[in-house]
């Protein structure tokens, strides 16, 4: 997975750099290692400016695992960093308590991998509904296949969607993006994952019946728009 942004450290508490101070570095102290963004593998600045490609940090998986969005890296870095996750899905309200994060997770045999895999606390009130673990697919630049919702349903895995395809503000060019453009992305996914978002549910495990202060809430509005119909035949 290839980057323009990658991590000093191993740890996600470490400063971020950019590829192009990257590439500057390398020029003064030689080649160095960095972080990857999203898996925290060890990376290099490769520099492809003479070639007139796009410069970035590459590891041994950079190739293997395909190319993703930067929204989508930072996306996967901030759900990283969740100890909570409020959320609604088929109409029920759902609070987690996470107890970590894995990114890119492999599943079936190494065939496929979740972008994000989410293992609750024991103590979290939807520990057993979810089997302890909630899978995420951050939706970008396309949909999630669909042999892979089924090759997921079939090993026991809820899978919850993230999609940020219309978030035109965090999509910018690959050679655009900046560190200030890191810190401003970033604080906009932090408040989105906190906005209670309605997730679709590409796979469940069983039937979610839904929630009853939601249905009231949807009863009640149905009733004030009948008698406000009725208010207005009788006028006539």
């Amino acid at each position: 997975m290839a980057s323009i942004f990658a991590y000093t450290e191993q740890n996600r508490d470490s400063k971020v750099i950019n590829i192009e101070e990257a590439i500057k570095e390398q020029d003064h102290l030689g080649r160095k290692t960095y972080y990857d963004i999203v898996t925290l593998e060890q990376a290099h600045s490769t520099n492809r400016t003479k070639s007139k490609g796009l410069s970035s940090f590459t590891n041994r998986k950079s190739h293997s695992m395909g190319g993703v969005g930067i929204p989508h890296q930072l996306v996967q870095n901030e759900i990283y960093k969740l100890k909570s996750f409020k959320f609604k899905a088929y109409g029920k309200q759902f609070n987690i308590l996470i107890k970590e994060v894995s990114l890119e997770y492999s599943v079936i045999e190494g065939k496929y991998r979740v972008d994000c895999l989410l293992h609750l606390r024991p103590t979290c009130k939807f520990y057993n509904f979810f089997n302890g673990m909630i899978a995420i697919e951050v939706t970008d630049t396309h949909k999630t296949d669909q042999e892979k919702i089924d090759h997921l349903r079939r090993a026991g895995f809820w899978v919850l969607e993230i999609g940020i395809t219309g978030r035109k503000s965090w999509h910018l060019d690959d050679k655009d993006y900046t560190i200030k453009d890191y810190n401003r992305i970033s604080g906009y996914i932090r408040k989105y994952l906190q906005s209670n978002l309605k997730l679709r549910c590409l796979s469940s495990q069983k039937w979610i019946e839904p929630d009853p202060t939601l249905s009231m809430i949807y009863k009640k509005a149905i009733k004030r728009s009948y008698w406000g119909i009725l208010s207005i035949f009788n006028k006539t």
